[in-house]
Order: structure tokens, then C-alpha cells, then sequence
């Protein structure tokens, strides 16, 4: 491994990084707990679709002489292949992709910080390195969250963020 460098750690700068690597952490957690949502929401919607059309074909099977229930079956599964089309639309189905797009791209910027932060606690970083290490790593993730949702937003979800909150907590419990 590298030498040390003879120098005093500026305490500020290392606690800025750790707080960074912190947030880092957090941001993968809350954006894979959103990935995560909207694959629910997506399964749902698909299972419920399934359901509703069998039961559906299975009622016009069964009672379909009735010209009634024979008309409400058919306009009930129309109705399903309908939402069926359209769900692709729904916002939470734009976010899946780009969550899952965005994530693939701050994994690796993480993994990266971690072995930085690895250097900097073992003192093989200077000051200076460290500084010109934040801003590098501010540059980047900001580059890679400037591509993602221009044209909307994630939802602001509490459960999600106190999840997240947890989970980053859980995770540098004995990190340091």
C-alpha cells in the first residue's frame, strides 16, 4: 500500500468526507427503496389485471347466456386491457427505469469513495488530496443526478427517508 503522508489530518475536511461517504450510502438506499416502490406498484397492477381478466372470462364462461353479465364481463376485460396499455404511461414506470439507470451509475461512484475513504482513515491522503477528493466526487455525482428526472421528480415519501435513514445507520455501525 501507499506510505503515509506526514502531515496533520485536518479533522474538518475528514469529517466533511465521512459525511459525504454517509450521504453517498443514503442516496443508493433511498433511490434503490423508490426502485424497489415502483416495481411493487408495477406488479400489482399487472397481478390485479391478470386476476380481474380471469375472473372476468371465467364469470362470461359460466353465466355468459345472461346478455347482462355476458356485456359486463366483456366490458370489464376491455377495460383491463385498457389499463394494461396505459400503465406503461404512468409516471412510476418512467422512474423505475431512470432509478434503475441512475443507480447502476452511483454504485460504482460509492464503491470508489469507500476505498478513498479507506486511504484518507489509514492516512494515506494529504489535505490538499482529500479536498481535490470531494470536490471530484461532488462533480460527479451531481453530473450523474443532472441527467435523471428533468421532466419529473421523485416523490418526497417520509417512511422511505426514515427506511433509508435506518439502513445507512445499520450499515456504518461498525464502519468507522
Amino acid at each position: 500500500m501507499g506510505k503515509t503522508v506526514n502531515e496533520a489530518l485536518d479533522m474538518q475536511l475528514y469529517n466533511t468526507f465521512w459525511r459525504k461517504l454517509q450521504q453517498s450510502k443514503f442516496d443508493l438506499i433511498y433511490y434503490g427503496l423508490h426502485f424497489d416502490g415502483c416495481v411493487k406498484i408495477s406488479r400489482r397492477i399487472k397481478y390485479a389485471i391478470i386476476g380481474i381478466t380471469t375472473l372476468a372470462t371465467g364469470a362470461w364462461m359460466t353465466w355468459g347466456s345472461i346478455a347482462m353479465v355476458g356485456m359486463i364481463c366483456a366490458i370489464i376485460i376491455l377495460a383491463s386491457q385498457v389499463v394494461s396499455a396505459v400503465s406503461e404511461k404512468f409516471p412510476y414506470e418512467s422512474r423505475k427505469l431512470e432509478l434503475r439507470e441512475m443507480l447502476a451509475e452511483l454504485e460504482p461512484v460509492y464503491l470508489e469513495m469507500e476505498n478513498d475513504w479507506r486511504s484518507i482513515q489509514n492516512l494515506k491522503m494529504s489535505n490538499q488530496k482529500i479536498q481535490e477528493t470531494i470536490q471530484k466526487y461532488d462533480k460527479k455525482q451531481a453530473e450523474i443526478k443532472r441527467h435523471y428526472f428533468k421532466d419529473d421528480s421523485l416523490p418526497d415519501i417520509d417512511t422511505l427517508r426514515l427506511q433509508a435513514d435506518e439502513k445507512t445507520e445499520e450499515d456504518f455501525k461498525y464502519f468507522e
